[in-house]
């Protein structure tokens, strides 16, 4: 007998050579929608329950869970032995849904939307429009629409929802690219308004209206795009709109169609005010890598160190080690502006200052040789210069920086580092780690790529992200061990925090475990901040200067202020700044490491 098709772009049903299979009530069609939403892995009995008796009072005994399994298989698989069902299985303490992907459409779904982005990057707009056409025509109302409140399938909505919109775009684009501009205009209108937030929308539209010969109309469009993220974000466009409004006003030949443009694509290819491909160079748009996965939270802290960055030539990101200084000033350099572009200087490879010089004027692509040369080559940009990892170079990066200041009126810099450069110009930002709630969605979106959260999960995430100190680095590296542990497991190891933290994920080597990030600056202690490090790491709480006094005891030479300042200055200690006394306080995470360290 056939293997049934499962549908849940729309209402739960299940069919059999075109004919609708019956699948009972809601908490029976509640409970396949589950095993669904697992995606093949195996949902253990009781938390099954949980997951489909979890928007009401009462639960279910286990009697009334296995007789909806029962009635699952015998609706799905007549004439197989009620236990012996060969699609809907018993495994070990659970249940799992065993079943060909082709037959389920949210993953013939997910599979034509990933094809269909391919033939358009291919070249091949017209394949492109079929193969999306036909994975949208799969949808029939709202995903895993007539369960109630089934709270287990929200990720799984949200992740359908955001891939029927990104199929909406790439169908939309490649029509574009087919030159039907005029006939398309009226679809992206109502794509705005139902997705305001997207901004591949106000895109697509804008260069719909360029086309279609309303250039005043296209800008009229990108102006509305930024009210309106401006209203309800409180952020500026990203670049690609920005660089559209730029060749639009400039007629940049990009903006025709690969029609009558061979080999060009708007779904795929920046734009500049000339049109071309951006140059190599200073003057180019800069090396600021793609992001390679989602950036979570961190809107003020991008919004603020944005603004400082336009109204400072000289920004420094500090925090403790993991705190994500690098990602945001990545992300940062992304969305800025500069004509000259934004260049990433990565410096955690180098470990003598004097070879700052050629590090920045290798990436810009610029003969090696002194500052005054690296300044003479940069005179008359105007740039983002991003100097990443600087705690290790600080004379080199000192000089470098100071040089480029005075005799490069136009060029910005953005510096991470666990401590300050102390230059007279410095507007200094201390990064601080990622509220609950955003550590939580952080944590979510890392383990999605192995493995998924569901409901029931979250108070366990919660406890993992306080735990670690809601570090971003953490967060990640704990993600990436979902890939052998269930998160309770993990959670159980931090019992044994420096054994999760010794352990590495797929990370840069100089990230590859945070305790060598921490060692990192540990190793620039001065004797004197060390033993400091080590007495205050036997504290839970927060502390004032009277009691780091006390704790260092009656062998500390004199004032412990400087050495106390020391630590602060280089991350290994919080300070809050509103209050009086100050108080300070270590993250567990340092505190582990120091703690196991000698006074």
């Amino acid at each position: 007998m056939h293997h049934p098709d499962l549908q849940v772009l729309g209402p739960v049903t299940a069919t059999r050579d075109g004919a609708e299979i019956p699948l009972g009530g809601r908490r029976q069609r509640m409970v396949l929608a589950a095993l669904l939403v697992a995606r093949g892995r195996v949902l253990p009995a009781d938390r099954l329950r949980d997951l489909v008796w979890g928007d009401g009072d009462r639960t279910a005994s286990r009697a009334t869970l296995h007789g909806y399994v029962a009635g699952l298989r015998k609706a799905l698989e007549p004439g197989r032995p009620a236990r012996g069902g060969h699609m809907l299985v018993r495994e070990g303490p659970g249940y799992l849904l065993r079943l060909p992907p082709e037959r389920v459409d949210a993953e013939r779904f997910t599979r034509a939307v990933a094809r269909g982005a391919a033939e358009l990057d291919d070249g091949c707009p017209a394949q492109a429009v079929a193969t999306l056409e036909a994975g949208l025509a799969q949808w029939r109302g709202p995903a895993f629409a007539g369960l109630g409140t089934a709270s287990f399938a929200l990720p799984e909505v949200a992740r359908l929802d955001a891939l029927r919109a990104a199929a909406a775009e790439l169908r939309l684009a490649a029509l574009l690219e087919l030159g039907r501009h005029a006939a398309v205009i009226g679809e992206l209108e109502a794509l705005v308004i139902e997705q305001p937030l997207r901004e591949r929308g106000w895109e697509l539209l804008a260069v719909a209206l360029y086309r279609a010969g309303r250039q005043g109309d296209a800008l009229a469009v990108v102006r509305r795009a930024r009210a309106e993220l401006a209203a309800q974000l409180g952020v500026d466009p990203g670049p690609a709109l920005r660089r559209l409004e730029t060749a639009i006003l400039a007629h940049a030949d990009d903006l025709q169609p690969a029609t009558t443009r061979p080999g060009a694509a708007i779904a795929t290819t920046p734009v500049t005010a000339q049109g071309a491909q951006p140059a190599a160079g200073p003057a180019g748009a800069g090396n600021v890598p793609a992001a390679t996965s989602s950036f979570v939270g961190r809107r003020r802290e991008l919004r603020a160190a944005g603004a400082l960055v336009a109204a400072h030539r000289l920004v420094t990101l500090t925090g403790p080690p993991g705190v994500g200084k690098s990602r945001l000033a990545t992300e940062l350099a992304r969305r800025r502006p500069d004509p000259g572009g934004s260049w990433l200087v990565d410096l955690a490879g180098l470990r003598d200052p004097a070879r700052v010089t050629d590090a920045v004027a290798g990436v810009l692509g610029v003969p090696a040789g002194t500052v005054d040369g690296l300044a003479a080559t940069l005179a008359g940009r105007a740039a983002l210069l991003v100097l990443d990892n600087a705690e290790l170079l600080l004379p080199g990066v000192v000089a470098v920086v100071d040089a480029l200041l005075s005799r490069c009126p136009g060029v910005r810099v953005l510096v991470t580092s666990r401590e300050a450069l102390d230059l007279p110009s410095e507007c200094v930002v201390t990064v601080p780690p990622l509220p609950l709630p955003e550590a939580v969605t952080l944590l979510s979106h890392r383990v999605a790529a192995v493995s998924r959260l569901t409901v029931a999960d979250l108070a366990l995430a919660e406890r993992v992200c306080a735990d670690l100190d809601r570090l971003p680095l953490a967060i990640e590296l704990a993600a990436a061990q979902c890939r052998a542990l269930s998160l309770a497991e993990v959670a159980d190891r931090l019992h044994d925090r420096f054994a999760l933290l010794r352990a590495g994920g797929h990370r840069p080597e100089r990230h590859r475990t945070l305790s060598a990030a921490i060692a990192w600056s540990y190793r620039t202690l001065t004797d004197g901040e060390r033993r400091l490090l080590h007495r205050l790491s036997a504290l839970t709480g927060a502390f004032d200067l009277a009691g780091a006094h006390r704790l260092a005891g009656s062998d500390a030479a004199g004032s412990i202020v400087p050495d106390l300042v020391g630590l602060v200055r280089k991350s290994l200690v919080m300070v809050d700044p509103s209050s009086s006394p100050r108080r300070f306080g270590l993250l567990r995470t340092v505190r582990a490491y120091a703690h196991r360290r000698p006074a």
